[in-house]
């Protein structure tokens, strides 16, 4: 049997992926705020993100609350995202509020 892992092609970012992630961050990290997930960047920097949520691929780390990206797989699929938010509407745009946000999800 394939895992989701196997079965999802992650070659580029898209709805599929960002829920996989969701999850994936979810269920290895721990429940973290709606605000967090939906305001959440990629990055590979430190530069300039002190004050919002992200999640570091170089480093393997998430902003503000560290938590280390130990999952080799959940940070390959992270990079395909890089410099992306985590989650976005259909249109590309921030999710306006947890309810919209809860709705996707």
């Amino acid at each position: 049997m394939k895992t989701i892992e196997e079965e999802l092609f992650f070659d580029t970012w898209d709805k599929n992926v960002e829920l996989h992630v969701i999850l994936k961050i979810y269920l290895t990290y721990g429940v973290l705020r709606p605000s967090e997930i939906i305001e959440m960047q990629i990055t590979d920097t430190d530069e300039g993100y002190h004050k919002i949520n992200y999640i570091n691929v170089q480093i393997k780390q998430r902003g503000r609350k560290v938590v280390d990206v130990i999952d080799d797989k959940l940070h390959d699929i992270l990079c395909k995202g890089l410099n992306r938010y985590l989650v976005t509407t259909q249109n590309g745009e921030l999710y306006a509020s947890r309810s919209s946000f809860f709705k996707y999800v």
